[in-house]
C-alpha cells in the first residue's frame, strides 16, 4: 500500500498501490487478470496468423515453386494485424467474471491447451480454404492469359486478410 506501507516493502513490490483503500486492490487485481487475458488473446491471434501465411508460403514454394504472399503483402498483414491486436488489447475493459476465475499459477503455461485447439483448428481451416484457392482458383476465376496467376494470388491474400480480421 502506497501511504501505510513501509519503505522496505515498497522497493520489494512489483506493483505498488498508491491509495489505501482495499477496493482499489480488488481493482488492481481485475485489470492485471484483464490485461494478461487480452495478452493471451493476441497471442493466440498473431500466432494463427503466423502459422498459415509460413505454411502457405512453404507448401506453395515447393509444390508449384511460387510463393502467393511476397514480402510487402506480409510485411501489410503484419501492420493490420498488430494494430487490430493492440486495438482489441486497448479496447476490452475488465468484467467482473475475471474475478471469479483463480488466479494464474507462476508455472502454468501462458498458451493453453484451449489457445492451442484454437489456433490449429483457425490455422488448418484457414489453409484448407487457401490451399483450395491456391491449386483450384484458376479454373474457379474462370482466369485466362498471362496475369491469371497474379490476380489470382491477389484474391488469395485479400482471403487471407478477410481470414483475419473476421477471426
Amino acid at each position: 500500500m502506497g501511504i501505510a506501507g513501509t519503505e522496505v516493502a515498497k522497493e520489494q513490490a512489483d506493483v505498488i498501490v498508491m491509495d489505501d483503500d482495499f477496493a482499489m486492490i480488488i481493482k488492481v487485481a481485475k485489470w492485471g487478470r484483464a490485461v494478461y487475458t487480452n495478452i493471451q488473446k493476441f497471442v493466440q491471434f498473431q500466432l494463427t496468423a503466423k502459422i498459415v501465411s509460413l505454411i502457405i508460403n512453404l507448401i506453395s514454394s515447393c509444390i508449384i515453386g511460387s510463393t502467393p504472399f511476397n514480402v510487402v503483402q506480409l510485411i501489410w498483414v503484419n501492420l493490420i494485424l498488430d494494430t487490430l491486436g493492440a486495438l482489441a488489447l486497448a479496447e476490452e475493459p475488465p468484467n467482473d467474471g475475471l474475478m471469479i476465475r483463480p488466479p494464474f499459477k507462476r508455472t502454468e503455461w501462458f498458451i493453453t491447451k484451449t489457445m492451442w485447439r484454437n489456433i490449429i483448428g483457425q490455422s488448418v481451416y484457414q489453409m484448407v480454404v487457401l490451399s483450395i484457392l491456391i491449386y483450384v482458383g484458376i479454373p474457379i476465376e474462370n482466369s485466362h492469359g498471362g496475369n491469371a496467376t497474379d490476380i489470382l494470388y491477389t484474391f488469395v491474400f485479400n482471403t487471407f486478410v478477410f481470414c483475419q480480421v473476421l477471426l
